[in-house]
């Protein structure tokens, strides 16, 4: 080999990059994720949103803590739309889902936690799915238009821990076929502006505490349950105490299925920029006619007795086409609105929106 052949061939060895091999983890990996869009047409106008698509990742492993299996699971919502807006936030005249104009932030935290589990038990401490959603998730299975009503996907639903709340210690324990659910909030005294129609901040709600617990019935066929939320707030100098209760059912038979959830809800709905106690029904009927077909109709309904709401109400009847080819996943969505906002004008916002979805 001349000089120059083995000059070359010293600098290729140092300079050409080292291939790492992945450490093994001694323990289960997987990643999984979604891309979904939904195509919105209201009132003349039509906008293509983001439909909460996501990437995550789950990690098991055991022999860390004698007995016990812990893990890390971590799901970051991907922005694909210039607006950036989950299905929940499409506006409406309540103000519960104003579109969030987050171009500039591609990602998103949905999901950060830590787990122990042992056996029927299983501990977690971040941010994860409330307990309250146990019961409000019986109906959320429409392919873009979801839980309108549950007061689950507020403007502070992470605050309050009804969605996905942030910071929770949970506990979760399974008994056969009954599974207990509770959780709290370690943050306290986390506030949330409250706003009018206009967006204008009006006030603000003090979260000094939150506490909730779940159980459930759950079998092939049927789930029953029942949740509840207690809040402290303090937006007037005052603590004041809340709880809410939500009760729900799923039972399927054969190809067909039905769902149902019901809330008396207290400083959980923001309607008309202020938080109200409200009664909150969620209802629907599917029936899956292949594989691949499925038909459903719903129907979400809120109202309030508080004074200056009497007049209010919301009423959406829904339905829906869904079809499924691996993991594929195509739907056509009807959102008819027969709500009357608290001032007594009839919006009349009705909605025709087609989805498409890939799982991966």
């Amino acid at each position: 080999m001349g000089y120059i052949q083995k000059y070359l061939f010293i600098i290729s060895i140092l300079f050409t990059p080292k291939i790492i091999q992945a450490k093994d983890l001694g323990g289960n990996f997987s990643l999984y994720g979604k891309l979904s869009m939904a195509a919105i047409g209201q009132a003349g106008v039509q906008s293509l949103n983001n439909n909460s698509s996501r990437f995550g990742f789950k990690y098991e492993r055991d022999g860390l803590l004698e007995g016990f299996t812990t893990g890390l699971r971590a799901e970051f919502g991907i922005n694909t739309s210039n607006t950036s807006q989950s299905v929940q936030e499409i506006p409406n005249t309540t103000g519960r889902f104003q579109v969030d104009n987050t171009s500039d932030r591609p990602f998103s935290t949905r999901l950060t936690y830590l787990s122990l589990s042992k056996g029927d038990f299983e501990a977690t401490i971040g941010k994860n799915w409330s307990v309250w959603y146990d019961i409000s998730g019986l109906t959320d299975i429409f392919m873009v238009t979801g839980a309108f009503a549950s007061s689950t996907y507020t403007s502070n639903g992470e605050v309050i821990g009804t969605s996905r709340g942030v910071d929770l210690v949970q506990l979760r324990y399974k008994l056969g076929n009954i599974h207990l659910g509770a959780q709290a909030k370690l943050t306290g005294d986390e506030s949330t502006d409250i706003t009018d129609s206009a967006g204008n901040v009006i006030g603000q709600l003090v979260l000094e505490h939150s506490i909730a617990a779940s159980i459930r019935y759950i079998t092939k066929n049927i789930i029953l349950g029942a949740a509840a939320i207690n809040l402290i707030t303090d937006s007037t100098g005052e603590d004041v105490s809340e709880t809410s209760v939500s009760v729900g059912a799923r039972y399927i038979y054969k190809e067909f299925f039905t769902a149902f959830n019901y809330a008396d809800a207290k400083d959980l709905e923001l309607v008309d920029g202020n938080f109200i106690r409200t009664d909150d029904f969620e209802g629907l009927i599917g029936w899956n006619i292949t594989k691949r077909h499925q038909l459903m109709i719903g129907y979400n309904w809120q109202n309030s007795d508080e004074v200056n709401y009497e007049d209010y109400e919301m009423s959406y009847y829904l339905a829906s086409y869904i079809y499924r080819y691996d993991q594929v996943e195509l739907g056509l969505e009807f959102v008819f609105d027969d709500s009357t906002e608290p001032s007594g004008e009839r919006p009349e916002n009705h909605q025709v929106i087609l989805g498409a979805t890939l799982y991966f």
